[in-house]
């Protein structure tokens, strides 16, 4: 397939889909739909309110236990900017712990976005003003508190903040969000037998033994026919993975960690390390089951497949 550029992209549309059965083992872990994060689209000023807080959810798919979020959700609401405006943010901690906040990609002063330095201790407030002035970029935010960001982000303190620009909203490239753009937001965990997060906090490298989307063990996404746009994180602490499409079709990568590429690049497979993010179009015509990622740290079990997304 020949590169295209962003205003060719969507010309090979698909007119119709076509679903057919994901093998049964894929499918034992979960048979939930696919959660998309809640929209905070930034207009006219309006504030950016983040409040970090406990909230019950059943991460394992069946025990309602305590997890850590923002705004009563577990993870963070995708934030939603355009350059040129400012981002008047409202940071609060109801957690039991101290925390300080990173924009990871967010182009400004360390100051303004946060960082280890800006530690918020449990009931502080902060609301800086932060100029965005840079181009259309998926970035994420997450705990970057010295000596237990590992373990906050994995607790759910991590969201995708992302910035358009002209071009890009003038792009012809899907962009309803939730709907053909989707944020997939991928950890790996380990729970007990009650469905608490394990967390071995002397294990140099943590790994999980269970892949998560948005939150959710190989969920299921009904989507309209064409194309989508993926908008992908890694969010694991220490795995790296290889996205594939379950029939080994190509995908279209059209924008990493420091925005848009020059020009689409179709690819078979997209290696992801831990925070890096990636943007890419599927065309949902030919992607007959799944979406999967194999594991390809050498740390970890080698050759284990995990569904990320179903259809």
């Amino acid at each position: 397939m020949p590169r295209l550029s962003r205003r060719q992209l969507l010309k090979t549309a698909a007119i119709s889909t076509a679903l057919s059965t994901v093998p049964a083992p894929l499918l034992a872990a979960s048979r939930e739909k696919l959660v998309v994060p809640p929209l905070i689209e930034v207009r006219r000023g309006r504030p950016i309110v983040l409040t970090m807080q406990e909230t019950n959810y059943p991460l394992d798919g069946s025990h309602n236990v305590t997890v850590w979020g923002f705004n009563g959700n577990y993870l963070g609401p995708t934030i939603k900017i355009k350059s040129g405006s400012f981002a008047k943010l409202n940071y609060h901690n109801n957690l039991p712990q101290s925390v300080a906040l990173s924009i990871q990609g967010l182009q400004a002063s360390g100051e303004l976005f946060g960082g280890a330095a800006r530690v918020l201790k449990k009931g502080e407030s902060w609301a800086p003003i932060v100029p965005i002035e840079q181009p259309a970029a998926s970035c994420w935010y997450r705990s970057a508190t010295l000596a237990n960001s590992a373990y906050q982000t994995y607790r759910g303190l991590a969201g995708m903040w992302l910035i358009e620009d002209e071009q890009s909203l003038k792009a012809n490239l899907p962009n309803k969000y939730g709907v053909d753009d989707i944020p997939l937001i991928l950890q790996d965990m380990e729970f007990n037998n009650d469905g608490l997060q394990l967390f071995k906090q002397n294990q140099p490298h943590f790994v999980g033994n269970r892949l998560l989307v948005n939150g959710i063990e190989a969920p299921y996404l009904d989507v309209a026919r064409g194309w989508i746009r993926l908008r992908l994180l890694n969010a694991s602490l220490a795995r790296a993975y290889d996205l594939r499409l379950d029939n080994d079709q190509e995908m279209l990568l059209i924008a990493q960690d420091l925005g848009f590429l020059p020009k689409a690049k179709s690819v078979k497979s997209l290696v992801l390390s831990p925070g890096e993010r990636a943007e890419i179009l599927v065309n949902m015509m030919k992607l007959t089951t799944y979406l999967s990622l194999a594991e390809v740290n050498v740390a970890c079990t080698k050759n284990k497949k995990y569904v990320v997304l179903r259809r």
